[in-house]
């Protein structure tokens, strides 16, 4: 029943009748917009429906001024006759003339929005030793760091309460209070040693890291001057005779 609905509507199909209403569908359900791609698939083809990227209709190719030979190569590259072609052009314009991406909307409403827009997910590279590492390294200090940070805590913690004890008379509570904070202070200077060793590490792996790069980019740059000067000729000029046979 729906189908014949559909043909029925198209046999009788009108140009500005469908660009009337498919306009004042901008607001409407999906189920409305998709109801309306299903007319134009019926009068067009679903191919010719599609982003230009995917096989669709080139608009561009029915702009004002475009050549017949231009207009013709389209038309059959969705198997449609030149008077279709040019009739769903217009339509497609008339539509983003209402709003600029309204034409897409109703794509991605009758092809979906993983069709029209598809995400692509940015492909992974491979890390390197020296990346792998110094993520490691990176994690451990910052492990490092909230010990620290939690020891001196504690350690204030047992300092206080050593006071407290030493206060209320109770010499031998307060002394292991003490004997504690001195240890915790020992156990945060420690992690904080440590970070501070994760911090020259990573600060070394990122000099050499930098110190690979120069010594790639100067080997190029030394090839590059091969061609130019010779390669007998690069090794015996200085810097500044380089410079300025590059200068002149």
């Amino acid at each position: 029943m729906k189908t014949a609905k559909v043909k029925a509507i198209v046999s009788a199909f009108n140009e500005i009748s469908t660009i009337e209403t498919m306009i004042a569908l901008d607001k409407a359900h999906s189920g409305a917009k998709h109801a309306a791609m299903e007319v134009l698939a019926v009068e067009f083809g679903k191919a010719a429906l599609m982003p230009t990227k995917l096989g669709g209709l080139s608009r561009n190719s029915f702009k004002d001024g475009a050549a017949m030979e231009t207009m013709q190569k389209a038309s059959i590259s969705v198997s449609l006759t030149l008077e279709k072609a040019q009739c769903l052009a217009r339509i497609i314009g008339a539509i983003n003339a209402a709003r600029p991406t309204l034409w897409q909307s109703y794509q991605e409403c009758f092809f979906g929005l993983d069709v029209v827009r598809p995400t692509t997910k940015k492909a992974e590279t491979a890390k390197t030793s020296e990346q792998v590492e110094f993520t490691r390294i990176q994690e451990l200090k910052a492990k490092m760091l909230a010990a620290k940070k939690g020891l001196a805590e504690k350690a204030k913690l047992a300092g206080a309460q050593a006071l407290l004890l030493g206060a209320q008379g109770k010499t031998e509570e307060a002394k292991k209070a003490l004997d504690v904070e001195k240890d915790l202070k020992a156990q945060a200077k420690m992690a904080g040693d440590a970070a501070k060793g994760c911090a020259d590490k990573m600060a070394e792996i990122k000099a050499t890291h930098k110190d690979a790069q120069l010594y790639d980019a100067m080997l190029t740059m030394v090839d590059k001057l091969k061609v130019r000067f010779g390669a007998k000729a690069c090794f015996e000029m200085t810097l500044e005779e380089i410079m300025e046979a590059l200068a002149g």
